[in-house]
């Protein structure tokens, strides 16, 4: 970071797009709590001489550390700094850097290109981030071993800390910029039919239809182009393809302003909550095809995990769609459906994430599905919708749809005829700043004939089960 008259220049990094970005060694996607860094610019993009501001905010009180990874590989830790020597912080509480009353200022400088602003948070100091001495200055140069030793340390204890990135984008003042292009449509499809390990479950030959149904759906109505979609099933519905495409295919091809949809079809489980994060002391997982039982935490996908991901999606209006299922016809979803609740709840607090999370049940249900039928139920049915209803088609309007018409369903197929109070209600939860489109007026791809076909209608495909 040069210096240019009173402030210091920030600069620019390498090429958009690539799926290798600043900070990435620092990264813990199993955080023992949530911490957000922004910046000033929703957009993440800055020119020539423009002011650049940073402001985080943690979850729980912590340690925290900012660190500015700039374009030439170095990094920089800007807080603590000189002005703001003291980074014990307290809980849910702003800060800003440079401080309200600081006249000093960040300007962006060469070289431009992509870079990374990361906060870093911490249950206790990190001594080797503090032997620094960091409060000397407005910014402090960390060597790579000490970036080494940090990498290590938070790979070896990751709820020990927790950590949140933003990509910015700088350029030169005469660049001539590519024409502002429309917000966008992605889609991640998993549908967890497979499991290696045989002692959580039975194969689920209906969360691979399922997602394969939404998919399709999609694709045939949604907006979505294929190559804007991800479909995880069978042996590729693993931990590892589901949070390389959630951390960093989806924050390489899509900007803020552009919509994102996860539908997740697959069994549901709990186990023992590492932080305090959970009031009964359990984390609820999603399964995945290459959950392990010695390894349960690092190979299955829990709430606090799931959080994390979208944390790396700022300004993106994020539709979350939870249908879970199991072989013998029923599945307790209620942890996951008031987990994923609690999560959307925790990101936009946090972060002001825009996320709408639709589940299958409320929290203290059971969700159900018929073998008959060629997919569960809320695919089903979202399908029929979009296919079906006039649109432009709101998810809100969508799940309206799906609610009402999912009691002659289950009627139908009568599940739950037996089992006294019987009852199964969808649950919604809306921080959307506007109603989202599941179904544009005009989709942005062509659907082609054997997309269509893939979207039957409840209905039709029970007559022909």
């Amino acid at each position: 970071m040069a210096e240019d008259t009173a402030n210091p220049v920030v600069s620019g990094a390498a090429e958009a797009g690539e799926l290798v970005q600043p900070g990435d060694e620092l990264v813990s996607y199993q955080p023992g709590w949530l911490v957000n860094v922004a910046v000033n610019r929703t957009d993440g993009r800055y020119v020539h001489g423009e002011r650049l501001s940073v402001r985080f905010k943690s979850e729980r009180a912590a340690r925290v550390y900012v660190i500015y990874h700039q374009a030439d590989g170095q990094s920089l830790l800007i807080y603590p700094n000189v002005a703001q020597p003291t980074n014990a912080v307290t809980a849910n509480t702003e800060v800003m850097i440079p401080a309200a009353n600081d006249s000093f200022r960040f300007r962006v400088g060469p070289p431009y290109g992509q870079e990374a602003m990361q906060v870093i948070a911490a249950e206790n100091p990190i001594a080797i981030l503090d032997d620094l001495r960091p409060g000397a200055a407005r910014a402090t140069k960390i060597p790579q071993d000490v970036r080494r030793a940090l990498a290590t340390a938070i790979e070896q204890s990751p709820h020990s800390f927790a950590e949140h990135r933003i990509v910015i984008h700088t350029r030169e003042a005469d660049v001539v910029l590519p024409p502002e292009r429309s917000p966008k449509r992605f889609g991640v499809f998993v549908g967890v039919d497979l499991l290696r390990d045989a002692s959580f479950g039975d194969s689920t030959p209906l969360a691979k239809k399922s997602a394969e149904l939404m998919h399709a759906a999609m694709l045939a109505d949604g907006g979505v182009p294929e190559a804007n979609s991800r479909l995880l099933i069978g042996e590729h519905a693993t931990s590892t393809e589901w949070e390389d495409v959630m951390t960093k295919w989806l924050p390489s091809v899509s900007e803020p302003g552009d919509t994102v949809f996860l539908f997740y079809c697959g069994h549901g489980g709990q186990i023992k909550a590492l932080d305090e994060s959970e009031p009964d002391g359990l984390d609820e997982v999603l399964s995945t095809y290459d959950m392990d039982s010695k390894r349960i935490r690092e190979t299955a996908v829990s709430d606090d995990r799931l959080a994390r991901w979208l944390l790396a999606l700022p300004g993106r209006q994020i539709v979350l769609l939870l249908e879970t299922c199991h072989g013998g016809g029923v599945v307790d979803g209620r942890g996951m459906a008031g987990a994923l609740r609690d999560e959307a709840n925790r990101c936009h607090d946090i972060a002001q994430l825009n996320t709408v999370v639709v589940c299958a049940c409320l929290p203290d249900e059971f969700s159900h599905f018929s073998p008959k039928l060629p997919a569960s139920f809320m695919p089903l049915l979202f399908a029929q919708a979009m296919r079906d209803q006039p649109k432009p088609l709101s998810v809100q309007a969508a799940f309206d749809f799906y609610r009402k018409n999912l009691p002659k369903l289950l009627a139908d197929e009568k599940i739950g005829a037996n089992l006294p109070g019987f009852i199964q209600q969808p649950s919604l939860t809306d921080h959307a700043l506007l109603p989202v489109l599941l179904a544009p007026a005009k989709p942005t791809s062509t659907p082609s004939d054997s997309d269509t076909s893939q979207t039957p209608s409840p209905e039709s495909s029970a007559d022909r089960m």
